[in-house]
C-alpha cells in the first residue's frame, strides 16, 4: 500500500463529497423556495389576492422554517462527531 492509501480512505472521502454534494443542493433547493414564496406573496399582496397571498406566505414561512432546520441539524452533525 501506499502511504497515501494508508491516511486516506476513498470510500469515507466519497461518502463525505456525496452527502455535502446532495445537502448543499437541498439546502439551495429549499431557500430558494422560501425566496419565490416570499416574492408571491408580495405581488399577489399589491394584486389584492388575500388567498394567495396566504398561500405563498404559508410556503415562504415553512420554508425559511425548514432551511432553519436544516441548518441547525448540519451544526449539531458536525459538533457530535
Amino acid at each position: 500500500m501506499t502511504p497515501l492509501a494508508q491516511i486516506l480512505d476513498l470510500g469515507d472521502l466519497l461518502s463525505v463529497i456525496w452527502t455535502s454534494l446532495a445537502a448543499g443542493i437541498g439546502v439551495c433547493l429549499v431557500f430558494s423556495l422560501a425566496i419565490i414564496g416570499f416574492a408571491r406573496a408580495t405581488d399577489t399582496s399589491r394584486e389584492g389576492q388575500s388567498v394567495a397571498t396566504v398561500g405563498w406566505a404559508a410556503l415562504a414561512l415553512v420554508a425559511f422554517a425548514a432551511v432553519l432546520a436544516l441548518v441547525v441539524f448540519g451544526v449539531v452533525v458536525m459538533t457530535s462527531k
